[in-house]
């Protein structure tokens, strides 16, 4: 059955690691929870959630933890942690106060988080996250042996598009991209004209914009041409290719975007694979 609630009520999420958050119901969905938290939008997956209460009355914009304590006779208990002591910690359970000795417990302990933070990957920044970007990128890549000993580096161009309707959530990215490259050797001419599919995962980190990191896997096709002036042979053909990069996206002025990234890649040849790693730098623009 598919229903969808909208309120302005009091709902307390928990999360699996414990984090409990007091925040304002938005929508209710059958896949989704969208909630208000001091004064930001967050757009939660049920499935996330360890339990979600629609019924508690409690205090919006307000965060506690709940410890998990693992006793040496295999009891587990979890709580809200009251005080730390030297020797032992009292604990608020739903059986009541409790204080547990520090020698009765498996470590590592659990350590007493007041306020913990709304998880920013949650963020619904509908307009910062339901935009497509197109972008340009330009590389420098080594190629490893044999190829080494004969031909530069590649270096080329490439044109990627990343459309808002292929994002799931906030981490997960699909994107396309047309790419080309060549090294002009005095021995071999290596040219590659590619097409990948690709998907990205972005992770922030303490939920600082700056530390915004990525990580990507591509493939694709590439049509390849060698030329080699030593021995006076020509080859093109198609191959299949694939790439992996990770890299760092922190700097975004107004609508533009910014990543440096390594990135590694290979071209499967039918008799052997070439691959190359190295320096992406890339730049666009989100709409």
């Amino acid at each position: 059955m598919f229903f969808i609630t909208y309120s302005l009520s009091a709902i307390e999420l928990q999360f699996p690691n414990g984090d409990v958050f007091h925040a304002e119901l938005i929508l209710d969905d059958e896949r989704l929870l969208t909630v208000r938290y001091r004064g930001n939008d967050y757009k939660i997956p049920k499935k996330d959630l360890e339990s979600f209460d629609l019924a508690k009355k409690t205090s919006l914009n307000t965060s506690y933890k709940i410890s998990t304590f693992t006793l040496k006779n295999g009891s587990v208990i979890k709580g809200l942690i009251a005080e730390e002591k030297k020797d032992e910690f009292v604990v608020k359970s739903e059986l009541g106060f409790l204080t547990l000795s520090k020698n009765e417990i498996k470590p590592p302990f659990p350590s007493k988080e007041l306020h913990p933070e709304f998880p920013e990957e949650y963020r619904a920044n509908d307009k910062a996250n339901n935009q497509t970007k197109l972008g340009l990128s330009f590389f420098y890549l080594p190629l490893f042996q044999p190829l080494a000993n004969a031909t530069p580096p590649l270096n080329g161009i490439s044109f990627f598009v990343e459309p808002a309707f292929l994002k799931f959530g906030n981490s997960i990215q699909t994107g396309f991209r047309f790419e080309y490259l060549e090294s002009n050797g005095p021995v071999k001419e290596i040219r590659t004209q590619s097409g990948y599919a690709y998907l990205t995962y972005s992770k922030m980190l303490n939920q600082n914009p700056i530390l915004d990191f990525y990580g990507t896997v591509g493939g694709g096709s590439s049509l390849l041409t060698f030329q080699s002036s030593q021995n006076r042979t020509n080859y093109s053909g198609t191959s299949p290719s694939a790439y992996v990069e990770l890299g760092w996206q922190g700097l975004k002025i107004s609508n533009s975007f910014y990543r440096v990234g390594w990135k590694s890649l290979c071209f499967f040849e039918e008799q052997k694979t070439q691959c190359g790693s190295g320096l992406e730098i890339s730049g666009g623009w989100s709409f």
